[in-house]
């Protein structure tokens, strides 16, 4: 019974332990792609919140762009005039660090005032007159600065270009409001991270890329582990826990069916030896409804050798009698003593 029990309590802990994994497993399959799905519709989230906030400075920069003053001032060829219609339509866009209207003919970088229009803000300059330009960020240190352009055309044709150098600090506080948490997301323009929430070590989760629309920045993001150590260590030992806790009550289980059994055997043979000593069978209480099969069996076995013996005695022959004529003729007379040798010399005859 021992080594049934014991292989009951490997099966019962090898049981809990793949059924623990393979749920764990399953769990954790279903729980990674939930949650990639879920850090990726917050990636494409923030990025349609950059793309709408980008949408938004480009109008406003084309809407300044189509300014009558401004095509006014392109005309006159005039740079006081130009710098002068530029500064007054500045208050129209107030993340603006700097407007600069700029003929088409502009060749030279203009470092008079921060942020500096660099030699990249000049050959994007120089392309927005012939097609329209993603926004991008230019320049370093105190220089730097998101550019937005947008061209001046009359009849049509390209006569100038409006270059709006405007602050970007809109992308960290869009970063900062959204529930990142523990999962990881990222803007970045080629090499150059702009801003980033949550947990940078999700990075090394293979990090996915998507593109923010009408720009040159690409969004990165890699969804946390479904299950921190912690939790893992917290699983294991409510599987561990419950594998003792089975073997424990199979345990229990042997040692209360050993009693039971032990009990039962101790009445059964007692059962037993009354019948074979011819006693009389009483009542044998036993704890298994299994062992009352045996004490009844021994009880109508007892019955009918009882019936038996019974049957036996009624049809033992009674002991045949000898017949003693001595006796019978004891106290008779004389006559009676002629009779007697009278048939008694008969049956001597007889018998001859």
């Amino acid at each position: 019974m021992k080594l049934i029990f014991g292989a009951l309590a490997i099966l019962v802990a090898v049981t809990i332990l793949l059924s623990g994994s393979t749920v764990f497993w399953l769990t954790n399959s279903t729980l990674d792609q939930t949650k990639q799905d879920s850090v990726k519709s917050l990636a494409s989230g923030l990025a349609y919140s950059i793309s709408s906030q980008m949408q938004l400075f480009e109008r406003t920069v084309e809407q300044i762009a189509a300014d009558a003053e401004v095509v006014a001032a392109i005309e006159s060829g005039d740079a006081s005039q130009m710098e002068s219609t530029a500064n007054r339509l500045q208050k129209f866009l107030p993340v603006a660090l700097k407007i600069r209207v700029l003929p088409a003919s502009v060749n030279a970088v203009d470092e008079r005032q921060a942020p500096f229009m660099g030699y990249a803000d000049l050959e994007m300059v120089k392309k927005t007159l012939t097609a329209k330009q993603p926004s991008i960020i230019q320049g370093e240190g105190n220089n730097r600065h998101l550019a937005v352009t947008a061209s001046i055309k009359k009849n049509g044709q390209a006569i100038g270009v409006v270059l709006a150098s405007l602050e970007f600090d809109f992308i960290k506080e869009i970063f900062a409001k959204a529930p990142i948490h523990e999962d990881f997301i990222e803007i970045t323009q080629g090499p150059v991270q702009l801003g980033a929430g949550g947990d940078a070590a999700a990075k090394a989760n293979a990090p996915q890329q998507l593109n923010v629309a009408n720009s040159s920045w690409q969004i990165s993001y890699a969804a946390a582990g479904a299950h921190e150590f912690a939790d893992l260590g917290i699983m294991m030992g409510i599987v561990i826990g419950l594998v003792i806790l089975a073997c424990a009550g199979l345990f229990f289980a042997y040692f209360y069916m050993a009693k039971l059994l032990k009990t039962d055997q101790d009445t059964v043979l007692e059962a037993v030896k009354h019948l074979m000593t011819g006693k009389e069978l009483g009542n044998y209480d036993v704890k298994l409804n299994e062992m009352q099969v045996i004490v009844s069996t021994l009880v109508q076995f007892k019955r009918i050798l009882d019936n038996r013996n019974g049957n036996a005695e009624e049809k033992a022959p009674e002991p045949a009698k000898n017949i003693n004529f001595d006796a019978m003729f004891a106290d008779d007379d004389d006559d009676e003593s002629q009779v007697r040798k009278s048939v008694e010399g008969m049956l001597k005859k007889k018998s001859n």
